[in-house]
């Protein structure tokens, strides 16, 4: 609702009704002549004027004066105070209580007056009628108003519309204590209202430049809202430093613009041109580099990061970063005004790769392939290596071919990943080229003799010789002794400095046939004797010459006085060797003695052999029963010889360590001679027990008379009856093999059968008399 508002005169109090618009403006019609003058000129009417009242505050009044006469005048008063008009406050409307019009002008002392001439001053009567439209927008808001005019013609008075603005106002809430802040602070604005907004109004601050204009204002902050409460405002931190900056409140429904606060703002400025930058992105453990600059003089700085990390200096560093040291770093910027800015930088410190472990062949000789290889737990990362004599390769594991010692030295590899890289060493030797020895012999030489080579001296050199009939030696100077025809040819030897192998040199041997020898033992290389034994060696030369000599050696040493074709050696131990060399006399090929075969002589002791002898399955038998004989022969050497004797006559054909018949006799008597196979047996024939056998070939007495054997031949079980007292029975088969034997007392007896192959067997029974009888039986 509007606010009420009351006219009060000098002769009566006169109320006047508030009328609504739809434009929000207030009109209180007086058109009747309300006297509201001051005869003469006088001032004293203003006590008489009409003076308005408001319950809130207006912001701006317009006056319409439509009886206004020549040289009459209005004044005007604003919360007592006049208001001064000037041509910008005066228009010339169109008439409201009539159509008549006149120009109006400024009153030297701040009211208006008309200037027009009209017939009422001619003739008096009727008079003329004029109007004047004043707009009076003061600065500050309004509480009241007050009207009052003088009547200038001596005319009768004049009349007046007025005009009132809603009172829907927003203003700056005072005292408002805020005199300094700093570019980029927040500050809250409090604000109340005249009266409630409409809805979807927005109140926005406004910052004046620093002289107070707001010309072109800065919005610093908004509120959606439709009663009074409280603006949060952002001072833009490029705001220049000043000390006139005004705030105010614009709203948008209905239109309206507040009051600046009322007083001067100080606006301290933030360092200026400032920058910040880092040596990121950086790999550990690289030194991490800050930096920022300002252009404002006396700045502090401080710094924070991860990590806990700050500094208090213009430009910071930390040492030894690792990827925790990845992140925003804030530099804090205070002026010597007291006004802070921050600034971000983002670091990244990127990981280095595992550390590369890098290896090669270590040593090689000049002309072999150097590899080389790197390995880390790392994965995705690049290779580059580096070495002596312009080496490089991006491979993991290059190779080098055909090295030279240019090519020794430390080979670096570097493995990188996403621009951090770490590197190992490892040192490659490479070894000169071997020198080649002088290779040289004796020769030529005769077969038998010793060839001699001999390679040249090269300092901290072994040597490898080759030559012919398989010929190696790692000597530098070999001997190959008692040489025959298949070691003539030509022989190699290189020499070999730090494994490298130099390229070999030869020499060629020549054989020739010369003398030679040879011994052979009597009676044999081995020999008989309990602890020592003897034997005669003869030499045959071959090639010798005339007028030829030996020398005999025992184990390496002259035989002294042994110096014939033949030598007859005693005490002699197992292991001695034995051989002869050979002088050659006048015409032989070579005159170079000659050694010959040695002779490695064994000396066994003389052991005497027994032998003996078993039959199976008994000595006692019957007639046709085969009897198998076995001769166990001891210290009779490895392959012994046997021969199987019958009644002392030997047997053809029975020289094995078994023997066996059917057809053996009652009495008979079989033996077994053996010869020893030992070199030294003492005697060399030994002979065997004798064995006498007991032959039967049927019953002997009336104990079996009754004997019964069926089935025959048998399938599972063979019957035995007949049987009288305690008998021993016993089953063989075809080779005499026992296969069931039992002693019963029982006159009936049962074998199981089943188990036994098909084929003969023999049925042995004999009784406690020792009578006997025997019984062919078949399986089948």
């Amino acid at each position: 609702m509007p606010a009420a508002h009351k006219a009060m005169g000098g002769v009566s109090n006169v109320t006047a009704q508030g009328v609504g618009t739809s434009a929000g403006i207030y009109i209180v019609a007086l058109c009747s002549a309300i006297p509201v003058y001051s005869n003469g000129g006088s001032s004293s009417g203003v006590n008489n004027g009409y003076k308005f009242t408001f319950s809130r505050a207006a912001t701006r009044i317009r006056v319409h004066s439509y009886m206004l006469q020549y040289q009459d005048s209005l004044f005007f008063y604003i919360n007592g105070n006049l208001f001064p008009v000037t041509s910008a406050n005066l228009s010339v409307p169109a008439g409201i209580c009539n159509g008549n019009t006149a120009p109006v002008m400024a009153t030297p002392n701040g009211g208006i007056t008309s200037t027009a001439t009209g017939p009422g001053l001619a003739g008096g009567n009727p008079p003329s009628y004029f109007n004047a439209q004043v707009d009076i927008y003061p600065t500050v808001p309004i509480d009241t108003f007050m009207t009052w005019g003088i009547v200038g013609g001596g005319y009768g008075g004049n009349g007046s519309q007025i005009f009132f603005a809603s009172d829907t106002l927003v203003y700056v809430k005072k005292p408002f204590s805020i005199t300094s802040v700093c570019a980029g602070d927040t500050i809250k604005l409090p604000y109340i209202v005249s009266n409630r907004f409409n809805n979807g109004n927005t109140f926005t601050a406004q910052l004046s430049n620093a002289s107070g204009s707001f010309a072109a204002p800065v919005n610093i902050g908004s509120r959606t809202d439709t009663t009074g409460d409280t603006i949060v405002c952002v001072i833009p931190r490029t705001t220049a430093g000043g000390t006139g900056y005004r705030i105010r409140i614009v709203s948008s429904n209905p239109s309206s613009i507040s009051f600046d606060n009322g007083s001067n703002i100080q606006v301290k400025a933030l360092a200026a041109n400032r920058t910040i930058s880092s040596n990121s992105p950086l790999c550990e453990p690289d030194t991490l580099r800050l930096f920022s600059n300002t252009s404002t003089a006396g700045t502090t700085f401080s710094w924070a990061g991860p990590l806990s990390f700050t500094a208090n200096t213009q430009n910071a560093k930390t040492g030894n970063s690792t990827t925790a040291n990845s992140g925003q770093y804030i530099v804090t910027m205070t002026t010597n005004q007291g006004c802070v800015s921050k600034d971000t930088t983002n670091v990244t410190v990127k990981p280095l790769p595992q550390k590369p472990v890098a290896n090669n062949d270590t040593s090689l000789c000049t002309g072999a392939t150097l590899n080389l290889s790197a390995t880390t737990a790392t994965s995705g990362v690049t290779w580059a290596w580096t070495g002596p004599n312009s080496f490089s390769s991006t491979s993991q594991n290059p190779s080098r071919t055909s090295v030279t010692t240019a090519d020794a030295g430390n080979y670096i590899v570097t493995a990188t990943l996403n621009g951090c890289s770490r590197r190992d060493t490892t040192n490659a030797t490479v070894f000169g080229i071997t020198a080649i020895p002088t290779a040289s012999n004796s020769g030529p030489y005769c077969i038998g003799s010793d060839i001699e080579l001999s390679a040249s001296s090269i300092p901290a050199a072994t040597y490898t010789w080759i030559g012919p009939n398989g010929f190696t030696s790692s000597v530098r100077n070999p001997v190959i002794p008692a040489a025959t025809l298949a070691y003539a040819g030509t022989y190699s030897v290189y020499a070999t400095v730090n494994g490298c192998n130099g390229s070999p040199a030869t020499t060629t041997v020549a054989m020739v046939t010369g003398p030679s020898v040879n011994i052979y033992p009597s009676p044999n290389d081995t020999v008989c004797g309990n602890t020592t034994g003897s034997a005669s060696f003869t030499a045959v030369p071959i090639n010798a010459g005339t007028g030829f000599g030996y020398q005999w050696y025992k184990n390496g040493n002259p035989v002294a006085g042994a110096t014939n074709s033949t030598y007859a050696a005693t005490g002699i131990s197992t292991g001695d060797v034995y051989s002869v060399k050979l002088i050659p006399g006048t015409g032989a090929a070579c005159t170079t003695p000659v050694n010959s075969n040695g002779i490695q002589m064994t000396v066994l002791p003389f052991i005497a052999p027994s032998v003996t002898i078993t039959v199976s399955p008994d000595s006692i038998a019957w007639y046709g029963l085969l009897l198998t004989f076995t001769a166990t022969a001891t210290n009779a050497g490895n392959n012994p010889t046997y021969q199987w004797k019958r009644n002392n006559q030997n047997l053809t054909g029975a020289l094995s360590n078994t023997w066996g018949a059917t057809n053996l006799t009652d009495n008979d008597r079989i033996s077994c001679e053996v010869t020893s196979s030992y070199i030294c047996p003492q005697p060399s024939k030994v002979t065997s027990n004798s064995i006498r056998l007991k032959i039967s070939t049927g019953v002997k007495s009336a104990a079996f008379s009754k004997l019964k054997v069926y089935p025959n031949p048998a399938n599972d079980r063979l019957m035995i009856e007949g049987l009288q007292g305690s008998n021993h029975i016993r089953l063989t088969d075809a080779i005499g093999r026992v296969v069931y034997q039992s002693i019963i007392k029982e006159a009936k007896q049962i074998i199981d059968m089943q188990h036994f192959a098909t084929g003969n067997y023999v049925l042995e029974i004999t009784d406690a008399q020792g009578n006997a009888t025997s019984v062919k039986v078949g399986k089948e």
